[in-house]
């Protein structure tokens, strides 16, 4: 998993949804006392500084498990292997948030529009009676939900990807994984290993093979690590055709 804003494939899709949150909030600041204007217009601008205690990491996940788009992209040019995991394991994991990526702004609106909703008057009742301790409190949980919701808001044009996200909120020095990092053209990411077992039960239901692998080859090694891992998952090919420019 890679860290939250500043290690998007895409540098544009944060400045997308803070476009979005941008559009919904400023309705709702419309005669508010000018502390929560304040507050909120700050937190909007300062998005990617989460508090100093807080680390988010992120993965992607898609619904499609055979989409040429993202063997090319994402796969090796599609010499590689789409892995399913147990949907169910991946929703009630304590230690991490799985979301759905929105395309539609519509959608996008109106979610962001009905937290926010939450936060200002939540603010609004702490600011005016003086409870400076609580409005504290109120701005971390605030940042921490923008950041939530910035990671899962994407263009119309990328509908396609039917994509979801699992993401990690921790606080560094009792977090589950500890940090790693891994080369990259640009320098070193960090991330954090996401536990696919849940103790001997590995989460594996499926695995499809690329569509410019060699299907018999790649099929006999995973049926070994299918035997020496005991595990019930099925194995498939890519149904595409596709042609690997060797």
């Amino acid at each position: 998993m890679g860290d939250g804003r500043r290690f998007l494939n895409d540098p544009l899709e944060a400045k997308y949804a803070d476009v979005v949150l941008t559009g919904a909030l400023e309705p709702l600041l419309e005669g508010g006392s000018k502390q929560v204007q304040a507050f909120f217009r700050t937190a909007l601008g300062n998005l990617t500084k989460l508090p100093e205690h807080r680390q988010i990491f992120l993965t992607s996940l898609s619904e499609d498990d055979d989409s040429l788009s993202q063997w090319i992209a994402y796969a090796d040019n599609a010499r590689g292997f789409a892995v399913g995991i147990a949907g169910r394991y991946l929703s009630d994991h304590q230690m991490f948030f799985l979301r759905r990526v929105l395309y539609d702004s519509e959608a996008q609106k109106k979610l962001a529009t009905r937290i926010l909703e939450i936060y200002v008057s939540c603010l609004g009742n702490a600011l005016d009676s003086g409870d400076y301790e609580l409005a504290e409190v109120y701005g971390e949980i605030f940042t921490i939900a923008i950041h939530l919701l910035t990671l899962c808001f994407k263009d119309l044009a990328f509908k396609h990807e039917r994509e979801w996200r699992l993401i990690d909120i921790s606080i560094p020095g009792f977090r589950h994984q500890p940090v790693q990092v891994r080369p990259h053209a640009a320098g070193v990411v960090p991330y954090v290993e996401f536990p696919i077992s849940s103790g001997t039960d590995l989460q594996i239901r499926e695995i499809v093979i690329g569509p410019a692998l060699d299907y018999t080859q790649n099929e006999a090694g995973l049926m070994l690590l299918k035997e020496s891992a005991a595990i019930g998952f099925q194995i498939r090919g890519s149904s595409i055709k596709f042609r690997s420019g060797k």
